[in-house]
Parts: C-alpha cells; structure tokens; sequence
C-alpha cells in the first residue's frame, strides 16, 4: 500500500522541471510555455558562474510576454527570483533571460518550472487519496526546488569568500613586505645616522 502510494507520488512529479542553462554574453534565452485558462504556472531562478575565483554580483534581465506579446512579468538586473505567473489569457507564454545589457562574460542560470494543470487542481482536493498526492507532489517539488537553490546560492556564496580570503591573504602579504622593507630601511638610516665619521 505504502509502496503503490510512494509510486504514484513519484510518477506525478513530471510537472516540475529543471533546467541548467548557460546564458552567453549580450544573449538572449527563451523557452515557451502552452497554458490554459485555470493552469497555475511558477519559475524559479538562480544565476551563477562556473568560475570559482569569480565574485561578481551576477545578474539578468527576466521577462515573460503573453500570447498577446505583452510584458506581465519584468524583473531588471536580478540574481535570482521566484514568480507565479498569472494565466489572464490561454495559448503560448514566452520565458525570457536576457543578458543584453550586461558587461560580464557567460553567467549559468537554473531555473525550475512548475506548471500545474487546472483538471488536476479540481482533483487536489484533501479528503480523496488522489488529492492528498496531488498535495504531496506539489510539498516534494517546492522542496526539490528549495534544495536545488541552496546549491546554487551556496556554491555563489562560496566563491565570493574564497575570493575574499585570497584578497585578505595577498594584501596581508604585500603588507609584510612593506613593513619589512620599512624596518630595513630605517636600521640603516639609523646606522647611517649615528656613525662617527673620522677625519685623517
């Protein structure tokens, strides 16, 4: 019973998807969505870089246009976000990141897509068993989701304090030398300074 029950939990994830893509500089990515009337549709997004010595802020212009080709969403110079998309009209939603205006090199986006179909959000009802799977499917794929972007924002985080660390190190180095060059130079002024000259 439990096992059937895991299955079927399993099964009904395919409406969570996720998407590693490398977004080139000055270009533009789109990926497009067929929904209906009813249909709940969510994405999320992280941006990142490969490079670990990299601590640049990374951001994106994120748009998504209506079958009307009309702007409801529009985010400017984001690292990452999290939007519900309101279904107004049925037919083809267009998803765009856009790295147009950006003088950095190529960025890595993950974005997750939730899209979840309105005939099975008349069946999510609580008290059926279908219904509390329908739940369950949606709790598994929001924390799926979650996960993935602590990844992300932890690997971001990880190469800014690398980055930092090498910085702190390198300055602490020149310091020294600095210092050090400053002692030399002093003891031998000073030496220079006391010396008796003699006259013969």
């Amino acid at each position: 019973m439990i096992f059937t029950r895991i299955v079927s939990v399993l099964a009904l994830l395919s409406a969570c998807f996720a998407f590693n893509e490398r977004l080139e500089s000055r270009g533009v990515n789109c990926y497009y969505e067929n929904l209906k009337m009813g249909d709940q549709f969510s994405i999320n997004f992280q941006v990142g870089t490969r490079d670990p010595d990299s601590s640049e802020q990374l951001d994106i212009d994120f748009y998504v246009l209506n079958p009307s080709q009309q702007k409801i969403i529009n985010a400017e110079r984001v690292s990452d976000g999290s939007y519900e998309v309101p279904v107004n009209v049925p037919g083809r939603y267009r998803i765009c990141f856009s790295n147009e205006y950006s003088t950095s090199d190529k960025k890595d986006i993950t974005f997750h897509v939730n899209h979840v179909w309105g005939s099975e959000l008349r069946v999510e009802q609580y008290d059926t068993i279908e219904g509390q799977i329908g739940v369950l499917k949606r709790i598994v794929a929001e924390l799926s989701q979650e996960t993935e972007y602590l990844r992300v924002r932890e690997r971001v985080h990880r190469n800014t304090a690398e980055s930092t660390n090498d910085r702190v190190k390198w300055w602490s180095i020149a310091q020294l030398v600095v210092v050090a060059a400053s002692v030399v130079f002093q003891v031998a002024y000073l030496k220079r300074f006391f010396e008796v000259k003699t006259n013969v």
